[in-house]
């Protein structure tokens, strides 16, 4: 039974055709670097959304030797990352 990789895979096929309009091979690569991010954040129980908002801020000012600690299976955000604020009640 192959359902959850079925299930991965599933928006990659669908969006086949969009590919086509990726403007450049670069731009192909970039969007595989994308969705892979995407579906690795996904697959680890990570919003998607707060993972990229929360690296793109801290991406600048990281260690270039420490990079493993931004992919999705590593990472934990900032205490108040991504609008979300501890509840004063």
């Amino acid at each position: 039974d192959n359902n959850r990789g079925e299930r991965a895979l599933r928006g990659v096929c669908v969006s086949r055709k969009n590919w086509n309009f990726t403007g450049s091979e670069n731009g192909g690569h970039a969007l595989a670097i994308l969705l892979t991010l995407l579906e690795t954040c996904k697959q680890n129980g990570v919003n998607p959304r707060h993972y990229l908002i929360d690296v793109l801020e801290r991406i600048q000012d990281h260690p270039a030797n420490r990079l493993q600690e931004l992919l999705p299976y590593h990472w934990a955000p900032l205490a108040q990352s991504c609008g979300e604020h501890a509840s004063t009640e």
